[in-house]
Formats: C-alpha cells, structure tokens, sequence
C-alpha cells in the first residue's frame, strides 16, 4: 500500500513539475497592411501574408513555446488595432510594401498591449537583374522574402522577456 502511494506521490510530483511545465504559446497576428483605395488581395491575407505565416506555422520558440499565428485580412492600418485586441494577440507583426519605394517588403513587430514597436526590417522582393548576360562567377541567389522576414521576426521573439 505504501509503495502505490509513493509511487503516485511520484508521477504527481513529476507530471506538475515546471520542468516538464508546457511553455505558454504566443499569440500573433500577422496583417499586411494596405491602402483604402488598394483593391483586394487573392488571398485576402495577401501573398506576403500567408508566406510569412508559412514560415513560422511550424517554429518554436528557443524556450519551446509554440507561435498561436492569426492571419488577417489585410487592411487598412486605422482598422488593425481594434481587429487584434478583438482576437487577444499579444504581438502584431504588420507587413507592407510600397512599390514607389521600390520592390521591398518591410515589417514592424510590435507590442499589441503597449504598441511599442520591438523590431523592424526589410527584404528584397526579388532581385532586379538586368537584361544583360550575367558576369562570369558565381551568380547570386533570389531569395524569398518571406523567409527572411521570418528568420528576422524569430531572432526578436526569442529575445522577448
């Protein structure tokens, strides 16, 4: 009788320990931001959207916390904050591009609480290669914006506190 207790004590003891504790998931909401006068996207998230959200479905936080990723509509930026303490997400990451500025997707992640902006970046869309035949060597790599914002968003949440 004894040891059936111990041993229950045991498994309790080891199953509600915080080593073995689930780190909470965070709650972000990805929205690219565009203008009222833009016409909708296919999807309605926007391509750079969901590309992004494909690049951080699947990852972790160092501390082993999974990403609880919405994915909005994108939207004009007056009606975003409302959207995202409507569904309780802790941080935003907020894509945008302005061809006129160039072929450049930029991000802000911020703090949906304090709107304190945590980090900020960009990436080409693609490169702009010119008609001429390439230079002899090594030519470089197109790469995918999406992950590179990804890889950027990820350094800055594993820093959170």
């Amino acid at each position: 009788m004894k040891l059936r207790v111990l041993t229950a004590l045991s498994v309790i003891s080891v199953v509600t320990s915080p080593v073995f504790a689930q780190p909470k998931p965070l709650a972000l909401c990805i929205v690219h931001t565009k203008l009222q006068t833009e016409p909708p996207y296919e999807p309605a998230a926007g391509p750079y959207a969901t590309g992004v959200y494909e690049q951080l479905a699947a990852r972790r936080l160092q501390d082993g916390a999974s990403l609880d990723i919405t994915v909005l509509a994108a939207t004009a930026q007056q009606d975003i904050l409302p959207e995202v303490h409507r569904l309780q997400c802790s941080y935003v990451v907020q894509l945008w591009h302005n061809p006129r500025l160039g072929d450049i997707l930029y991000f802000s992640l911020w703090n949906s609480a304090t709107r304190k902006v945590i980090a900020q970046g960009a990436s080409p869309i693609r490169l702009l290669l010119s008609q001429d035949p390439p230079p002899p060597g090594p030519q470089p790599v197109e790469r995918d914006p999406c992950a590179d914002l990804a890889q950027q968003i990820m350094k800055k949440l594993n820093k959170l506190p």
